[in-house]
C-alpha cells in the first residue's frame, strides 16, 4: 500500500467570521521520503464493535549531533476508528511498544479514538553517531506490539501487521473559497495509487465519501491534484483522504479541519490566505462591498496598476502579485480596508 509523507503541515490559519479556521494535524518529520512503515490491526469485541488502528512511523526524534550516541524517540501518525454496535465513547486501555533494533519504546494512544500524531516516551539510547540521518527504518523499528482493553474486550497484547509504504505527498491544503472548502494536494511520487476518496466529517469520527480523484498510477513528478465541496456545512468540518491502490489497499492521511461561515450580508471582508508565499490571494466579502477596488502600499502609494484584480464570482476576487515584491499591504473596498502580507 502507498504512503504518503507530509512535508509542511505546520501551518495554522485562523480568520473568524466568513473564512475559515484551518487546523492542520502536525507530522515531525524525518530526513527521507520515502520506507514508511504503516502498521494495521482491528480487535472486535464481544459487544458488537470493532475498533481499528492504524500506526504510520514517520520519524525519529533525536539531536543534531551525537559524537557520543544520542536518546530518541519514534515519531508516528495514528488513526483510531470504530464501526459495529454498542460502540464505547472510550477504552480502557490503548498503547504499547515499538521495537526498534533491541529496544522497545513505550507509545501511548487516546482511549476514545481518532486522528493524530503524537510520539514514543521511551528515550531510548542509541550508540552510533547517526542522529541526523535516524531514520524508523535505519534503526529497524519494524515491531508495533498494541495493549487493548475496553467493554467487551479482554486486556490483551497483538503484534500490528506492518507494511513500506514507498510514496511521497508534498502537501494537502484545505481552505474555504467564498462559499466552497478547495482541498488540494500534491504528490511527488506515486506507485501503484489507484485513486483518492475524499471524505467528510462532522464530528472527525464519522465519515462520508463525498468526492473520488483518479491518481496518476506510477510517477516519479510532481502531481496536482484539488476537490471543491460545493455543499460545506457551516462551522467546523473535517476533511481528509483515503488513498487506494489498484490491489485495493488504502491508507488515511491525516485530518484537517475548516470553520465555514456562510457569506452573508455584513460587513465582513477577508483576504486569503494570509499572509501568502505565493503570487495570488484572494478577497471575499459581499457583493456590495465589493466595489472600487484599490491596492496601497504601507506608504499609501496606490499600487493598483501592477496587480491584475480578477473578479471570481459575485463575493470574490483574485489578485496577482507577481509583479510587487515581499510586504504589507492593504486593500481597499467601497467602505472597508483589509491588510495582507506577502512573504
Amino acid at each position: 500500500m502507498n504512503r504518503f509523507l507530509f512535508m509542511n503541515l505546520h501551518l495554522t490559519q485562523i480568520v473568524k467570521k466568513f473564512f475559515l479556521k484551518i487546523l492542520l494535524v502536525p507530522v515531525i518529520l524525518g530526513s527521507h521520503f520515502f520506507g514508511h512503515s504503516q502498521c494495521t490491526t482491528a480487535i472486535t469485541s464481544s459487544n458488537g464493535y470493532t475498533v481499528h488502528i492504524e500506526i504510520e512511523l514517520t520519524s525519529i526524534i533525536a539531536p543534531n549531533s551525537c559524537q557520543w550516541g544520542y536518546n530518541y524517540n519514534v515519531a508516528f501518525d495514528y488513526n483510531i476508528s470504530f464501526s459495529g454496535s454498542n460502540i464505547p465513547s472510550s477504552l480502557s486501555t490503548l498503547q504499547g511498544y515499538i521495537a526498534c533494533n533491541s529496544a522497545n519504546t513505550f507509545y501511548n494512544l487516546p482511549n476514545s479514538g481518532g486522528t493524530g500524531t503524537s510520539a514514543s516516551t521511551g528515550n531510548q539510547y542509541n550508540n552510533a553517531s547517526d542522529c541526523a540521518s535516524a531514520t524508523p527504518e535505519s534503526l529497524n523499528c519494524s515491531v508495533v506490539e498494541l495493549q487493548i482493553s475496553g467493554p467487551g474486550i479482554n486486556y490483551q497484547t497483538v503484534t500490528m501487521n506492518c507494511t513500506t509504504l514507498p510514496v511521497e505527498l508534498l502537501h494537502f491544503n484545505a481552505m474555504q473559497k467564498a462559499d466552497e472548502v478547495a482541498l488540494d494536494w500534491e504528490t511527488a511520487s506515486e506507485i501503484n495509487n489507484s485513486h483518492f476518496n475524499v471524505e467528510h466529517s462532522l464530528d472527525g469520527k464519522n465519515w462520508e465519501q463525498i468526492g473520488k480523484i483518479n491518481g496518476t498510477g506510477n510517477s516519479s513528478l510532481p502531481i496536482d491534484y484539488n476537490f471543491n465541496h460545493q455543499s460545506p456545512v457551516e462551522g467546523i468540518s473535517y476533511y481528509r483522504l483515503q488513498q487506494v491502490d489498484f490491489d485495493g489497499k488504502y491508507e488515511y492521511l491525516p485530518v484537517k479541519s475548516v470553520d465555514f461561515t456562510f457569506l452573508t450580508e455584513s460587513t465582513t471582508l477577508v483576504a486569503y490566505p494570509n499572509p501568502t508565499a505565493r503570487n495570488t490571494i484572494f478577497l471575499a466579502g459581499a457583493a456590495e462591498e465589493l466595489q472600487d477596488i484599490m491596492v496601497f502600499s504601507i506608504s499609501n502609494q496606490n499600487i493598483s496598476k501592477q496587480i491584475q484584480i480578477q473578479k471570481v464570482k459575485d463575493q470574490e476576487y483574485k489578485f496577482d502579485l507577481t509583479q510587487i515584491s515581499s510586504g504589507i499591504y492593504f486593500i481597499k473596498t467601497k467602505s472597508k480596508t483589509v491588510k495582507f502580507v506577502k512573504l
